[in-house]
């Protein structure tokens, strides 16, 4: 319920029905430059920071990003489970390219387990640092992984 919160805080724009107007909208064009290198739209960027939180998550967050719906609606629907869209197979297959789809499997498998993992691994540690690297190592590896997966991908599409 709070990542529902969030991103609906997030992707609500001053403008009824403008995407283009939210915070979501600009941090994600903002980074995009960067996300691209590792094969991952803005869009799919943000979906791999939500299943940082919960893998299933990720699904909601792409099917609301990329629906035709303004960011709010899309996002309680999605974070619902509401959104199950019967056309995100479309949605998808017009929107992210096969190297990027790749970069974005392989982002999601190897990215933290979910927050609460996280916390468990505090709680046998103890240790905020070690905690701190452990996170780190996933979400570097993951990119990594992501961005030679994605230039993989660019040779053989």
């Amino acid at each position: 319920m709070l990542v529902c919160l969030i991103f609906w805080l997030l992707s609500y724009g001053s403008a009824a029905g403008a995407k283009d107007t939210s915070i979501l909208y600009r941090l994600g064009t903002a980074i995009e430059p960067v996300t691209r290198f590792f094969g991952l739209p803005w869009q799919l960027f943000i979906a791999f920071i939500a299943s940082s939180v919960g893998k299933e998550g990720a699904v909601g967050v792409i099917s609301a990003l990329y629906a035709g719906t303004s960011y709010g609606e899309g996002f309680m629907a999605a974070m619902g489970g509401a959104a199950r869209a019967a056309n995100l197979n479309e949605l998808l297959l017009s929107n992210v390219t096969k190297p990027e789809a790749l970069a974005f499997i392989f982002a999601i498998t190897f990215n933290l387990p979910c927050v609460v993992a996280l916390a468990a691994t505090y709680q046998e540690i103890h240790s905020v640092k070690w905690t701190a690297k452990i996170a780190l190592y996933y979400t570097v590896g993951a990119l990594l992984l992501s961005c030679i997966a994605y230039h993989i991908g660019l040779l053989i599409w």
